[in-house]
């Protein structure tokens, strides 16, 4: 199903944040597309 809802955009993330998340492109059109998986500790 198509997603309708409306989302926020423009938010930034900074550098220091975004270093901390577990985020790889997918192979399938990786400019669009990310992976987040959970750290694991």
């Amino acid at each position: 199903d198509l997603d309708k809802r409306k989302y926020i955009a423009g938010i930034k993330v900074s550098d220091e944040d975004y270093d901390t998340l577990n985020i790889t492109q997918n192979s399938f059109k990786g400019n669009w597309n990310y992976i987040i998986k959970p750290l694991v500790l």
